[in-house]
C-alpha cells in the first residue's frame, strides 16, 4: 500500500481476521495509525472492566468503554451487545449438551466393551474438536481399570463457565494512541 501510494496520513483498518503480531508489528514499528478487531483472548487483559458496569449506552442493545492499553501505546474500546451476548450464550449451552451426549455415549460404549485407552481419547478429542465453543469447559479423564476396562470421567470447569458468561457479548477494539479521534463524539 505504502509502495503503491506513498505513506500519507493514512489510518490502517483490519478486522480480527488480518491481524496477526507481524502486523501489529509493522504498525508499530512505522508508528503508523490504526484501529483493529482483536481477538476474544484480548480480553482476558480487561477482566476488571468487563465487570465495571460503568459503559456508555451507544444505541439500545450496545454498550461501550473506553480503557487505555497498560502499555499506554494503545487505547481499547470494550463492547458489550446484547444481542451478540444471547446468541453467545445459546451456542455456549448448544456445545455444551452436545459434549455432555457425546461422552455420555462413550462412556457407556466402554461399559459394554474393553477398547484401547488411545481409541477412547482419539474419540474424546475429536468430539471436543468439533464443539469448541464448550470444550474447554470439560476436564475429561481417560483411565483402564483394574480389569482391563477403559473409564470415562470428566468434570465441568466452572472457572471457564464463570469467563464465558462475564464475556459473552463482548468484544474490543484496539487503536493506536496516534489516532486523534473525537472519541467523545465517536458515541
Amino acid at each position: 500500500m505504502e509502495q503503491l501510494y506513498g505513506r500519507a496520513g493514512r489510518v490502517w483498518i483490519m478486522d480480527r481476521g488480518l491481524v496477526s503480531e507481524k502486523n501489529v508489528q509493522f504498525l508499530r514499528a512505522g508508528a503508523r495509525r490504526y484501529i483493529l478487531g482483536t481477538a476474544k483472548s484480548s480480553l482476558r487483559k480487561f477482566e476488571g472492566e468487563l465487570l465495571s458496569q460503568d459503559g456508555k449506552q451507544v444505541h439500545e442493545g450496545l454498550e461501550v468503554r473506553l480503557v487505555p492499553a497498560p502499555d499506554g501505546e494503545e487505547v481499547f474500546i470494550l463492547c458489550r451487545s446484547a444481542e451478540r451476548q444471547a446468541k453467545e450464550q445459546a451456542m455456549h449451552e448448544r456445545f455444551e449438551k452436545r459434549i455432555e451426549v457425546g461422552l455420555a455415549k462413550i462412556a457407556a460404549s466402554c461399559g459394554k466393551r474393553r477398547q484401547k485407552s488411545g481409541a477412547v481419547e482419539r474419540r474424546v478429542g475429536r468430539l471436543l474438536e468439533r464443539n469448541t465453543r464448550a470444550a474447554r469447559l470439560f476436564d475429561v479423564q481417560v483411565e483402564v481399570d483394574a480389569q482391563g476396562f477403559t473409564q470415562l470421567r470428566w468434570t465441568k470447569m466452572e472457572s471457564w463457565r464463570e469467563w464465558a458468561r462475564r464475556s459473552e457479548g463482548c468484544y474490543g477494539i484496539g487503536a493506536s494512541t496516534a489516532v486523534q479521534l473525537p472519541w467523545s463524539q465517536v458515541w
